[in-house]
């Protein structure tokens, strides 16, 4: 019964566990934020290019 109880403080006393955890919710948040920014800015960049340099190119090569 000693022996239970010592491994469980061990357990419970033991941060390797919560780091790993705090690592990875550290990564999904930094993951979550470079998806946006890509969404974002890549949205408003297609459309500015669109709007301006290929689209004029386009145009005076023959295209519509």
């Amino acid at each position: 019964m000693k022996a239970i109880v010592n491994s469980l403080r061990r357990f419970l006393g033991s941060t390797d566990g919560a780091t790993a955890i705090e690592c990875a919710v550290i990564l999904s948040m930094i993951v979550v934020v470079c998806l946006f920014a890509i969404e974002f800015f890549g949205t408003s960049t297609s459309t500015t290019m669109k709007n301006t340099t290929f689209h004029n190119v386009s145009n005076n090569i023959g295209g519509k």
